[in-house]
């Protein structure tokens, strides 16, 4: 339960960090050129997030793909698909 409570947390600090990132990128170059030049695709940051709530449960799948809820065949498949390039 622990590490749940650590995974959101850590889950909810990547998301607002982004979100500052993104919000501090626009208001210097411009939304358009900002987005087109800097901006993560969303399969990008799935699997990023993905990656980083496996990190989170110390490289349990099988916890990862609870606190994702997700089932832990889905999460296999798309780790799979991302190691090979299939984004």
């Amino acid at each position: 339960m622990k590490r749940s409570v650590e995974a959101a947390r850590a889950r909810d600090a990547t998301w607002k960090s982004a979100a500052e990132m993104i919000s501090v990128g626009i208001k210097q170059n411009g939304y358009a050129d900002y987005l087109l030049l800097h901006a993560p695709t969303l399969a990008n940051l799935q699997i990023s997030y993905i990656q980083e709530m496996v990190n989170a449960c110390g490289g349990n799948k099988t916890q990862a793909a609870k606190v994702l809820g997700i089932d832990r065949r889905t999460l296999y498949r798309m780790l799979d698909r991302s190691s090979n390039g299939h984004g």
